[in-house]
């Protein structure tokens, strides 16, 4: 009877530490609720899942094929990075900028695709924003645009560009940025202008984008295929734990939400990505064919017109390579044409040893990378061009690749 009782009283007791550990957990619990914000956190990355990638911020453009709408901003959110693009008055994402130059300040303007619009990475960490900041006295303007070639990025600086009157014409140069001048096209359903060889070989013939667009009529038939993966939504299950109220089960089931949140991101993005891969496949299935040759005296007469036009401007005109490989034609005509070119290429590869250079799933350059250019870019242009450097910047890797 004796050790029954002693049964009784042990019980007992324990069943008082459990309930008092348990509104112990409950109080550490609520405290953490409180200081993550767990509520608008479930809220913000459900919203991820809402709005992955499709961006609302473009237009069409009869001259360019496509640029970006006044005034427009909006935000892509994924599994790697969250990033808001705001355009200005002048359909560039950069801050608001005259054309007319201000006095004793070193113009730039900076030409190219996504990576120096700086896809995925925010305004200020892009390495046009980095070289500005290391160049004391210059002013960067950014009129990269996502899905360029380098025959648009021509016809902006044609249309627009030299407007802004700049010093210095940067063109930022990848291998896709250089390949897209072969089509009509980027992906099967956006139409672009081109240039294409005369009969001789010895010139560039222009066809505008109604040209383009009546020649590949049937593209406009053809499957979209990014918006075949819209974002999913967490399904909400209903609650039906005992306590409806605890702070345990709250805690526990916030991550257990963030865990399948971060999954489902991870699976659009890769369906994003390799949506895009499909596209850009199927739109090159029906590209017009170019020998290596014939292609190599497209891109010699495109760049021809880039200094010719430069020159007519009174605007110097410089050659960058951000891609993390040799392009090796570039060395050459640069060469033959009297254009400085930067190959960054040895730099790159070496800055991927130590650190990686762009996102898992996203193939664009990250901030790291955007850094490494950055530094490098400056370091050139304020040698080349005699020009002084920021005191107040730090170079971080220059000279360490």
């Amino acid at each position: 009877m004796a050790n029954l009782k002693k049964i009784l009283v042990n019980i007992f007791l324990m069943i008082i530490i459990l309930v008092i550990g348990y509104f112990l957990l409950e109080m550490v619990s609520a405290r953490l609720i409180k200081d993550f914000k767990v509520d608008k956190k479930i809220e913000y990355m459900e919203s991820k899942l809402n709005k992955n990638h499709m961006l609302n911020i473009g237009q069409f453009d009869k001259v360019l094929g496509w640029g970006y709408r006044p005034g427009a901003h909006d935000c892509i959110k994924t599994s790697e990075y969250d990033v808001c693009y705001s355009i200005n008055s002048k359909g560039l994402r950069d801050e608001e900028v005259e054309f007319e130059r201000k006095a004793g300040i070193f113009r730039i303007l900076a030409l190219g695709e996504s990576n120096v619009f700086g896809e995925s990475v925010s305004y200020g960490l892009r390495f046009t924003d980095i070289a500005e900041k290391a160049i004391k006295n210059t002013e960067v303007i950014n009129a990269g645009v996502q899905g360029y070639g380098m025959d648009q990025s021509f016809l902006y600086l044609k249309k627009e560009g030299f407007k802004y009157k700049p010093d210095l014409v940067v063109l930022f140069v990848i291998e896709d940025f250089i390949s897209r001048c072969k089509n009509g096209h980027r992906g099967v359903n956006m139409v672009k202008p081109r240039f294409i060889l005369s009969a001789d070989k010895k010139s560039l013939v222009f066809q505008d984008y109604s040209y383009v667009k009546n020649n590949y009529i049937h593209l406009s038939e053809s499957r979209n295929n990014t918006s075949e993966y819209p974002a999913t939504r967490v399904k909400e299950e209903k609650n039906k734990r005992l306590f409806k109220k605890s702070n345990i089960v709250t805690l526990f089931e916030f991550y257990k939400s963030k865990q399948n949140i971060d999954r489902q991101l991870k699976n659009a993005d890769r369906e994003f990505w390799k949506s895009v891969r499909m596209d850009i496949k199927s739109s090159n299935e029906i590209v017009d064919e170019y020998s290596k040759d014939d292609f190599e005296q497209l891109i010699f007469l495109l760049l021809f017109e880039y200094a010719k036009l430069c020159q007519e401007h009174d605007m110097d005109f410089l050659i960058i390579n951000v891609e993390n490989r040799q392009i090796k034609y570039l060395d050459e005509f640069c060469a033959k044409l009297g254009i400085p070119y930067l190959d960054l290429s040895k730099i790159l590869v070496s800055a991927s040893q130590f650190k990686s250079l762009r996102f898992d799933i996203d193939p664009h350059y990250n901030e790291f990378a955007h850094r490494v250019i950055g530094e490098y870019v400056a370091n050139y242009i304020i040698k080349r061009r005699k020009l002084t450097g920021n005191h107040d910047f730090k170079f971080e890797f220059l000279n360490k690749f």
